[in-house]
């Protein structure tokens, strides 16, 4: 498999399934299936699969309120990891989150996952606070991270001026 094997697209209620399954082995924290099917009652919510031929590998999505957008999850299967899956559902988010108007964009992010730490600081997101025990199962603090989008060209790099 090579990283241009990768395909995004919006999420459909007939990946709900499919995306709760990759939920239960990416996260200690998972949602119902029947939240996933949730999520399309409320147009604030915006959610991308990653596919590989027929395979769903990778989900991830934002909730949009007024100009803030906040990321809810991004979770790719162990084996697809490292190729480019969450590089580019992270893009559709950004992309998402400048077309209906936000201006920021933002998310937690476990203390000890060095992986995504380094994934969205590479897509500019800046480090601003630990909220202590933020997550349970385990116990973990929670780094809140920000992305303004004034600058934002959707190609995940800076205008240039």
């Amino acid at each position: 498999m090579k990283k241009q094997d990768i395909c995004v697209r919006e999420m459909t209620p007939a990946d709900a399934h499919a995306v709760f399954d990759i939920d239960r082995i990416c996260f200690s924290e998972v949602w119902s299936e029947q939240i996933f099917l949730d999520l399309f009652q409320y147009t604030s919510n915006h959610y991308y699969v990653a596919e590989q031929g027929h395979t769903l590998c990778g989900f991830a999505g934002i909730s949009v309120a007024g100009d803030t957008a906040d990321v809810m999850k991004i979770g790719v299967l162990p084996e697809y990891r490292r190729m480019g899956a969450a590089q580019q559902l992270l893009q559709m988010l950004l992309v998402k989150a400048k077309e209906t108007g936000c201006e920021q964009v933002m998310l937690e992010v476990r203390e000890s996952n060095a992986a995504a730490r380094q994934l969205y600081r590479k897509n500019e997101f800046e480090e601003l606070a630990v909220r202590k025990q933020y997550y349970t199962q385990p116990v973990e603090n929670g780094i809140v991270m920000n992305r303004k989008l004034t600058d934002f060209s959707g190609e995940g790099r800076r205008k240039n001026r």
